[in-house]
């Protein structure tokens, strides 16, 4: 029995040796699927991912685009007829793309991952080769058919697709069900996913969340870290101010327009003077010169370096309705940024108040990271399986204000990297930015001379939000090398024990006859 179970776990050994390396070992068939490659999103970074684990593994998809994502250019890339039909026409074609799936052989593959939201998960494999990558099931057949019915994305066109749309739908649903029974293993983004997969699929699904690059938003969290740490520097100040000569206070508020004229060091001079004993606290003069500067801006122009931002694609469900209407009740700056079907929706809605509301157009990473620089929060209305540009907000050291639905449960931490509304509406979002302001900032009341009318005087204090350099590292678990770690580590465990289970049953069989 030792010299038995000495073999079985010399074997387990073995092949966990084995699968460890599966990915460079040239005899190990990998396929990967998607859904189709014609644009950029989620679902096409988490392939990218994957796909430089396989490196080799040939890409079979419905349709595809180089023009659209250029980032398969070195893979072999395999399509059917489907791929003659324009970009545009996926949404028309959900029955031939699920008869497309279903048709499509892969059983002379060792391994198989689908990457899916829709019908790639519907593909011919042997058994025990299948793991799908299911974002969530697919949504406007399950979860948001609904809305989906309502809006389907089609503009005018619309009043031709919704009767169509809910005469397809049951047709659509049960072969959607068959298509979820063919994968062997399940992972998914969130656990609201998983929830989702296990409610209309009735299948258990692993939970490994999709890959961000939080690494690329590093120089922004040094950014705001700074400005953070010189609002700290300036906060001891302040609460020391009355201790301080009164001149010299004065002096640094009348020279306001030098700051703006960039005369940093004349009063980072005076300043330093007037605090003597506290100049330990400002380490060198150029951390002095950056400290006046970042507070001075504070002061000078709130709605330049106190906005909220949002940027995502504009589609009606992501509910940025929301986020301008509460913005513009509660009077504070908000920038959109991104393109889609609700564009224009939105910027009808924004110029009623262009005082307050931004709306810019999809930008490059190197803009979008100015923006991040100086935002206060980054805005999340929609329910999503997972959300990465939240994330990457964090990653960025930007806290989030989130609908406490779907994804954004599994990385928000309520009162430390962020705040949660519980309703989709325009009065909880509202309630939800005044808990932001008075968790994130200090509010200090002064008279106005004979009106003794309160003001707000504000500055970062963060007595319970995290810092940015904080903030930024609850973004870390979601990196692509944790992706890649955790993909790889899940995949050689699983397979290692099914060919070990298969190894027993075939000894098994082998004594019995």
């Amino acid at each position: 029995m030792i010299l038995a179970s000495s073999q079985s776990k010399t074997t387990q050994d073995e092949s966990d040796q084995d699968l460890k390396t599966f990915s460079k070992n040239k005899k190990f068939r990998v396929a990967l699927v998607c859904d189709w490659l014609t644009v950029v999103g989620g679902a096409e970074q988490v392939l990218r991912e994957i796909h430089q684990i396989f490196p080799t593994a040939p890409i079979y998809t419905s349709q595809y685009r180089p023009k659209g994502i250029d980032w398969f250019k070195d893979a072999e890339v395999k399509t059917g007829y489907l791929n003659f039909f324009p970009a545009f026409t996926r949404r028309f074609i959900a029955p031939l793309r699920q008869a497309y799936f279903k048709h499509l052989d892969l059983t002379g593959y060792d391994l198989v991952i689908s990457v899916s939201g829709c019908d790639a998960k519907y593909v011919k494999t042997k058994p025990g080769v299948h793991f799908c990558y299911c974002h969530v099931p697919t949504q406007y057949y399950w979860g948001k058919s609904i809305e989906y019915q309502k809006d389907p994305g089609f503009g005018p066109l619309n009043f031709l697709v919704r009767p169509i749309f809910k005469l397809l739908l049951p047709r659509l649903r049960k072969k959607d069900l068959e298509a979820a029974a063919r994968p062997d293993y399940y992972i998914t983004i969130s656990e609201f996913a998983k929830s989702e997969i296990k409610k209309f699929y009735k299948r258990e699904a692993k939970v490994i969340y999709p890959p961000v690059n939080t690494e690329k938003f590093s120089e922004v969290v040094k950014y705001k870290d700074i400005k953070q740490g010189n609002y700290q520097i300036l906060e001891q100040h302040q609460n020391q101010k009355n201790q301080m000569n009164q001149k010299t206070y004065d002096t640094i508020e009348n020279n306001k327009s030098q700051i703006e004229q960039k005369n940093y060091h004349t009063i980072k001079s005076t300043y330093s003077q007037a605090q003597p004993e506290s100049g330990h606290n400002i380490k060198s003069s150029s951390r002095q010169c950056v400290t006046v500067e970042n507070y001075v801006k504070s002061i000078i122009s709130p709605a330049q370096n106190g906005y909220f931002i949002n940027f995502s694609r504009q589609v009606s469900w992501k509910r940025l309705d929301l986020a301008i209407l509460a913005c513009i009740k509660e009077k504070q700056p908000l920038v959109l940024i991104g393109d889609g079907p609700e564009h224009q929706n939105l910027a009808r809605l924004a110029a009623t108040h262009p005082d307050l509301i931004t709306l810019l157009s999809t930008m490059p990473q190197s803009e979008l990271k100015e923006y991040l620089k100086n935002a206060k929060a980054f805005i999340f209305p929609s329910e999503e399986p997972f959300g990465i540009a939240p994330v990457e907000a964090l990653a960025a050291g930007c806290p989030v204000i989130a609908f406490s639905k779907g994804g954004a449960k599994d990385y928000i931490l309520d009162k430390k990297n962020g705040v949660f509304f519980d309703h989709q509406s325009v009065n909880s979002l509202v309630a939800a930015i005044k808990k932001f302001n008075y968790l994130y900032y200090e509010t200090e009341n002064l008279e106005d001379g004979n009106n003794k009318k309160t003001v707000s005087q504000e500055h970062i204090s963060h007595s319970s939000l995290l810092s940015p350099l904080e903030i930024s590292k609850t973004a870390e678990k979601f990196s692509t090398h944790h992706f890649k770690e955790q993909l790889e580590e899940y995949l050689a465990r699983t397979i290692s024990s099914t060919k070990v289970q298969f190894q027993q049953k075939h000894t098994n069989q082998e004594r019995q006859s």
